[in-house]
């Protein structure tokens, strides 16, 4: 009787990974009906149709570097360059080192007009950007991983080898150093997840404060980008790129 019982929890077990596979195997054959679909709009210039077929993939929540490059290119095409540079810079997450996306991220920007002159960053932040800026999450946690290895291995190694422990100093300091700038990069990559948004109104009103009868603090233009500080029901408080706050509504805005 205990061996019918095994037998049939086997079954029961068996079952449910054969469902769980056929059920992830059809939603993978809907998201590929959707993206073919959608790359036929493209082609024959049916961008709102195109936009409609990668929107149905997000409502399954599946996200990538290409669908959201698409989806830019699509916006793009129709002339909408906030929306197109929303979407780059969301694929930008996912593919940093994208050639194409990196090239049309540049040319959208150069059509958009400027309400300041962004600030330049301090060293250690442009360092930074341009040393672990080509990487996306997973890429920066799989370095950190390694260098703790590497890091644990020279402390092993400095325990083994007494007499030679002095050789792994400078070494192991060197990479302690690289794995905190990791670390501080990884963390300020994800503090920013949710936190940023660009402008896709062709001009939006910054108030001094939530209400449409707020003083002017000053306008902002669509495509730039500005930082989240906290919500009031129908407005956003944000930060410019050059350390200006005021209140913009949620509807001028697109979190990336």
């Amino acid at each position: 009787m205990k061996k019918y019982k095994i037998l049939v929890l086997m079954m029961v077990f068996m079952g449910l990974i054969i469902g769980i596979g056929f059920s992830q195997d059809k939603a993978r054959s809907s998201l590929d009906v959707n993206f073919y679909k959608a790359a036929l709009y493209y082609d024959e210039a049916k961008y709102d149709k195109a936009i409609g077929e990668y929107n149905k993939i997000l409502n399954q929540e599946y996200e990538s570097g290409n669908l959201y490059y698409n989806l830019g290119n699509c916006y793009y095409k129709k002339g909408l360059l906030p929306q197109a540079i929303a979407y780059y810079e969301k694929a930008k997450r996912f593919i940093p080192r994208d050639a194409d996306l990196i090239e049309n991220i540049k040319y959208v920007q150069s059509k958009i007009t400027k309400s300041y002159q962004e600030p330049r960053s301090n060293f250690m932040k442009y360092i930074i950007s341009k040393t672990f800026g080509k990487m996306n999450i997973n890429e920066i946690m799989i370095f950190i991983f390694i260098v703790n290895i590497i890091v644990c291995v020279l402390l092993v190694l400095r325990i083994i080898f007494m007499s030679l422990r002095r050789y792994f100093l400078y070494p192991l300091l060197i990479f302690c150093v690289i794995g905190v700038i990791t670390v501080y990069s990884s963390a300020q990559r994800v503090a920013k997840l949710g936190k940023e948004a660009i402008v896709v109104s062709a001009e939006a009103v910054v108030k001094f404060e939530p209400q449409d009868s707020a003083t002017t603090h000053y306008i902002i233009y669509g495509g730039e980008k500005v930082i989240l500080i906290s919500r009031d029901k129908n407005w956003h408080k944000v930060r410019r790129l050059d350390g200006k706050v005021g209140w913009i509504k949620v509807q001028d805005l697109k979190i990336i």
